[in-house]
């Protein structure tokens, strides 16, 4: 770890920050390095054991960075004017794209229920960025090869926004609705479809997650739209898409903000909230396990929301409770001692892993009652 000197500002909020600037900044297959602002400057802080001569690496991207390569290709270009030329963006195949094959599962103008749950056995198409990012099936061998271009989708700059929706309103009429709400039951003849579908809803995800939702929207309105959007990547894209784990990331934030608030002030949380927030937890660390960002993937993305999760796991009080929340805990224990725990945590922390709270917490502690 090291921190750079203090930033030199301008009105224009742009820093100088020449030692910053030697390093590589842009997305490697993983980045070895993560910064943080600071009172002071910036601290700059290895992810893991670096050997010498190495380059330093860290990323422009924040939930982009689980994304896949087309995706952060277009969010780059439009924001930082470069395209990216590491491993991961074009040789990796690339799961975070993954949707279920439309051969192997036909489909009407959404997934089966059976098939967007995982009730089934899936088998899911996944882009092969060595191929030239065509998408593949490993069980029937079908390949799609589709392209952001040759739908009308080509970047995220404001000026293409028109045109983009266009196209993604032509789609809708091709696939059905963009909805998850639709009753059809006729099977999509054009089995690249689907795959063009769940492009054009990548697009429209990856504009909420830049621009977070409608401009003057309330909270209610928002989360109102965040459910929406979840549903319809969920019952279009599949349990393993990015999109549909992003969204369900978002939902997991606005629970647990439920929860600390009636931990806070000692008042009773909902079971239910809890329990949709563990669910969604675990194919998120799932999800973020398999994006190919080595071993500190999975808890860069969650460590706050598996901290908070452990704690109302713990504040429930019985023995089977604070056991699940301490090996919540112990997933983040190596990333947390590498990167900090943040001012007044540490204490927080080393109670999670050790199976309690203290005082407020624990298995001998009272039992926290919920609705």
């Amino acid at each position: 770890m090291f921190t750079l000197p203090p930033l030199l500002f301008t009105h224009m909020y742009v820093c100088l920050a020449p030692l910053l600037s030697t390093l590589t900044l842009h997305i490697r297959q993983t980045p070895n390095c993560i910064y943080t602002e600071t009172a002071t400057g910036m601290t700059v802080t290895a992810l893991r054991s670096i050997p010498a001569n190495t380059e330093l690496t860290i990323s422009y991207l924040s939930l982009h960075l689980y994304a896949p390569a087309s995706t952060r290709q277009s969010v780059l270009s439009a924001q930082k004017f470069f395209t990216c030329e590491c491993e991961r963006c074009t040789t990796r195949t690339a799961g975070e794209a993954r949707i279920p094959c439309p051969s192997c599962h036909p489909r009407a103008k959404a997934i089966a229920e059976e098939v967007e749950f995982e009730e089934v056995p899936v088998t899911y198409l996944t882009v092969n960025q060595a191929k030239g990012g065509i998408m593949e099936c490993r069980t029937c061998k079908s390949a799609r090869s589709v392209t952001r271009q040759a739908i009308g989708l080509t970047s995220t700059s404001k000026k293409n926004v028109t045109s983009e929706k266009r196209a993604i309103g032509s789609l809708a009429r091709t696939c059905g609705s963009l909805t998850p709400l639709c009753t059809g039951n006729e099977e999509i003849a054009d089995t690249s479809a689907p795959v063009k579908l769940c492009l054009a809803v990548g697009r429209q995800v990856g504009e909420f997650l830049l621009e977070g939702g409608e401009e003057g929207a309330g909270e209610e309105e928002k989360e109102l739209e965040e459910q929406e959007l979840q549903a319809m990547c969920s019952s279009v894209c599949g349990a393993r898409h990015w999109t549909t784990n992003m969204m369900a990331l978002m939902a997991v934030d606005r629970a647990l903000q439920r929860i600390n608030a009636c931990l806070m002030l000692g008042d009773d949380f909902d079971e239910v909230d809890l329990a949709e927030a563990i669910d969604n937890l675990t194919r998120l660390w799932e999800f973020a396990s398999e994006a190919g960002l080595g071993e500190g993937g999975a808890a860069r993305l969650l460590v706050k929301q598996v901290c908070s999760v452990s704690r109302a796991l713990v504040a429930l009080g019985d023995a089977k409770s604070v056991k699940f929340g301490q090996e919540w805990a112990l997933k983040c224990r190596e990333y947390v001692e590498v990167m900090g725990a943040g001012e007044g945590m540490e204490v927080v922390w080393k109670k999670l892993w050790e199976g309690g709270e203290g005082e407020e917490g624990g298995a001998g502690a009272k039992k926290q009652r919920v609705k």
